[in-house]
Parts: C-alpha cells; sequence; structure tokens
C-alpha cells in the first residue's frame, strides 16, 4: 500500500498536481516508513483521481471512537448517630415547698420595700401626728428643718432642748389645711455643742417630740 502512494505521489509532483509542500510530506513520510494519515491517503487519492483519471477508491474507514469509561465511584455515607438525650421526670413542688415559698415572699418583699425607700442619715417619717428633723445629724453651720403633723388646728409650739433640758430655741407655727407644718433654724442659732438635742411640737392636746445629734 505504501509503494502504491509513494508511486502516485511521486507522478503527482513530476505533473506538479497539488500541493507541493503536502506532496513532498508525504512522499518523506512514506520513504522513513512512517504512518500516513487518512487526510493524506484521500488527498494523494483525490488528485490522481483528477488528474490521472484513476477510479475513485474507498475511503478508508476511520477506525471507531471507542469512548472513556467513566467508573462511577460511590463514596460512603456517614452515619449520624443521634445522641439519646434521657428524659428527665419534672416533679411538681409539693405544697409544702409552696407554702415556704409564700413566706418568704411575705417576708422579703415588706423588707426589700423599707430598706429602697430608707435613706442614711434621714429620719424615717412615723405616721399620724409626729415631729422629725430632715436629718438624724448636723454639723457646724447648717440649717435645721423640723417638719410634723399636727393633731390640732392653728398653731403649734415648737422647741428645742439640749441634753440638760434647757430650751435653746422655740417657735408657734401656723398649721396648714392638711394639719402639715415646718419650720426652719440653724446649729449657730442655737449655740449647739456636741451633744444630742430633742425638738418638740405641742398643739395643746398632743405633744410629739424626736431627737438629732450635733457633730462637730
Amino acid at each position: 500500500m505504501a509503494d502504491s502512494i509513494i508511486d502516485d505521489v511521486k507522478t503527482l509532483l513530476e505533473g506538479d498536481y497539488g500541493d507541493d509542500r503536502i506532496l513532498k510530506q508525504i512522499h518523506r513520510a512514506c520513504e522513513n516508513g512512517e504512518i500516513i494519515s487518512n487526510y493524506e491517503r484521500n488527498y494523494v487519492r483525490d488528485l490522481t483521481e483528477k488528474h490521472m483519471g484513476r477510479r475513485k477508491a474507498e475511503p478508508v474507514p476511520e477506525a471507531p471512537h471507542i469512548p472513556d469509561v467513566v467508573i462511577p465511584v460511590s463514596r460512603p455515607q456517614a452515619l449520624r448517630l443521634q445522641a439519646h438525650r434521657p428524659r428527665v421526670k419534672r416533679r411538681k413542688p409539693s405544697s409544702k415547698m409552696i407554702l415556704l415559698i409564700v413566706v418568704a415572699l411575705a417576708v422579703i418583699i415588706p423588707a426589700a420595700a423599707f430598706f429602697g425607700s430608707y435613706e442614711p442619715g434621714v429620719a424615717p417619717a412615723p405616721t399620724g401626728p409626729y415631729v422629725k428633723t430632715e436629718f438624724s445629724s448636723y454639723g457646724a453651720n447648717e440649717l435645721i428643718r423640723i417638719d410634723g403633723i399636727s393633731g390640732g388646728s392653728g398653731q403649734i409650739a415648737v422647741s428645742i432642748t439640749d441634753g440638760d433640758g434647757k430650751t435653746v430655741w422655740s417657735d408657734d407655727v401656723d398649721i396648714k389645711d392638711d394639719r402639715s407644718y415646718s419650720a426652719v433654724t440653724a446649729t449657730a442659732e442655737i449655740r449647739a455643742s456636741p451633744g444630742t438635742y430633742t425638738v418638740s411640737a405641742d398643739d395643746g392636746t398632743t405633744r410629739e417630740s424626736a431627737t438629732f445629734s450635733f457633730v462637730q
């Protein structure tokens, strides 16, 4: 077969048919024993039939294309292990426990209300007729504010006595429509010295008192 092709190539080259470059390449491949491709064989055959009047040979069938076989690789699926959670039984609170909770709340809530409203150094306000000072202790050159509620009306006598029972300040204060009253003096005015003092309020029917201290 190679001898037939090389003879045809020589004839085509001598007759100056076709592309010299392609024909010379085919001629060189035939001499070197190289494989001649189907394209090159068909090229020589077509030129030979066209210019040399030879019968058209059957085309050389191309080798069938065998597709690559892809073998699927199965991936092992990871097993999901669901942790088993033990069920915990919830016990209902007993009546005894509920009673203890109610008692504890009854003690805690009033105590929280008391300490929440408590201010250090401020005397707590009692209920009903009373007299009190703004603070429980005073220093030099400070104002002493006295407030209270009277059981009567008109005026109320307010006074301050020292630790020896001596009156160091007094005043008649008007009682308001809501039965409250207030007065103001100063530690310098009563010439206070370190110790405990008593403030009293007398409306003729009731007498109320409270104490405060002077710290120099």
